[in-house]
């Protein structure tokens, strides 16, 4: 078995400790894809379940909207998981596999500009 992830530092609480006040909005799937990613990357989140709505994950910094952009942010909230990576190419690799998962249909589209 693996070891388990290593704790941020303490320089990297501030993401975290903020991360109590993140609201993620998304269909039924996805969102259980997005609370297990929080999981991982420990950033705790608060999940709506709407099928009809276009992921979007409300954070004191701002708004993000679509499934990528979200899970980018919340796994990136916590560098010490590792889970986009640690090198340029492993963090490449991450955005190809979650391109296959969006044109696979695993993830919704992102939406379209306003």
């Amino acid at each position: 078995p693996s070891p388990p992830c290593p704790r941020a530092s303490p320089r990297r609480t501030g993401p975290r400790a903020a991360a109590k006040m993140l609201h993620v909005t998304a269909p039924a799937a996805l969102a259980r894809v997005i609370e297990a990613a929080a999981r991982l990357a420990r950033v705790k989140i608060n999940a709506t379940v709407d099928d009809a709505a276009v992921p979007t994950l409300t954070a004191p910094a701002g708004t993000v909207t679509g499934a990528r952009a979200t899970l980018h942010y919340l796994c990136g909230l916590n560098p010490a998981s590792e889970l986009m990576g640690r090198t340029l190419m492993e963090e490449a690799q991450v955005d190809s596999w979650l391109e296959l998962a969006l044109c696979e249909g695993l993830l919704p589209p992102p939406p379209p500009p306003p």
